[in-house]
C-alpha cells in the first residue's frame, strides 16, 4: 500500500513521522506507535448513529495490518484501549479475533494497557502499565510528571477553517508532551481547547490536524 501522508517534525531530540492515519513513526528506531484502536466501538455506536458503518472493526484491523506491512516497524507500541468497552471482546467476530491474534503473533507489540481489556492478554505482547523507551515515557493517559510523554486516551480534535469549520483529529504537543489521536473512529473526540487537555502544556503548542489525507501544522499561542 502507499503509506498516508505524514508530517516530520522534531521531539525530545528525535525525528517523527506523523501520519495521516494517526500512526507516528520514530524513523532511526522504527518504532510504530499507535493509539485507542477501540475495537467494536463502531458496532456499539452504530445503533446510535455516531460512526459511520465503514468504520467497523475489521476496516480498523485491515488498516493496522496494511500500515504496518508498508512501514515494516521492528516494534509496535499501542497505547490504552484496543476494545471500546469490557464486553467488546465477548462481540468480536472469530475471523476479527483470528487477525487480532495474528497480528500480535507477527510483531513485536508492546502494549501499555489502558482500560476495557477484561481478561484479554495478547499473545506474544509485553503488557505495560507504562513503557519507558529511550528518553521517552508511553501511557495511555498523559501524567503531570515532566518528562518527555507521548500518550494517546483523549483523541484530540479542532475545527478547520480552511473547510467550512469542519472538526477533525490532530496531534498535538509541546516541548515535552505529545497527545495521538484515536487510530480508529473520529468520534468522541475531544476539543483541545478543553480544560482537560490545555492543563497538560505548559508551553507553546503545536498542533497538526487530520484531514482528507494531509497532515497541517498549526500554533497555538493561547
Amino acid at each position: 500500500m502507499a503509506l498516508p501522508a505524514r508530517k516530520s517534525i522534531k521531539f525530545a531530540g528525535h525525528e517523527i513521522d506523523l501520519y495521516s492515519n494517526a500512526g507516528l513513526f520514530l524513523k532511526e528506531y522504527k518504532v510504530l506507535v499507535v493509539s485507542d484502536l477501540n475495537l467494536e466501538k463502531p458496532q456499539d455506536f452504530l445503533s446510535r448513529r455516531f460512526c459511520s458503518f465503514e468504520e467497523k472493526t475489521q476496516d480498523t484491523l485491515t488498516l493496522l495490518e496494511n500500515f504496518a506491512s508498508a512501514i515494516k516497524p521492528e516494534k509496535i507500541i499501542i497505547l490504552g484501549d484496543i476494545f471500546h468497552d469490557a464486553h467488546a471482546f465477548d462481540r468480536m467476530s472469530l475471523a476479527n479475533m483470528d487477525r487480532l491474534y495474528a497480528f500480535f503473533k507477527d510483531h513485536k507489540v508492546v502494549w501499555v494497557e489502558g482500560r476495557h481489556h477484561d481478561s484479554f492478554l495478547p499473545p506474544n505482547a509485553d503488557l505495560r502499565i507504562e513503557y519507558a523507551y529511550l528518553n521517552l515515557n508511553f501511557r495511555h493517559i498523559a501524567s503531570d510528571k515532566e518528562d518527555f510523554e507521548i500518550s494517546g486516551n483523549y483523541n484530540p480534535g479542532t475545527h478547520v477553517a480552511s473547510s467550512g469549520r469542519e472538526y477533525v483529529r490532530c496531534f498535538i504537543t509541546d516541548k515535552t508532551k505529545l497527545v495521538v489521536p484515536s487510530f480508529n473512529c473520529a468520534a468522541d473526540s475531544i476539543n483541545i481547547k478543553e480544560p482537560v487537555i490545555q492543563t497538560l502544556f505548559n508551553g507553546r503548542q503545536k498542533v497538526f490536524t487530520i484531514h482528507e489525507n494531509k497532515i497541517t501544522s498549526l500554533v497555538r499561542d493561547d
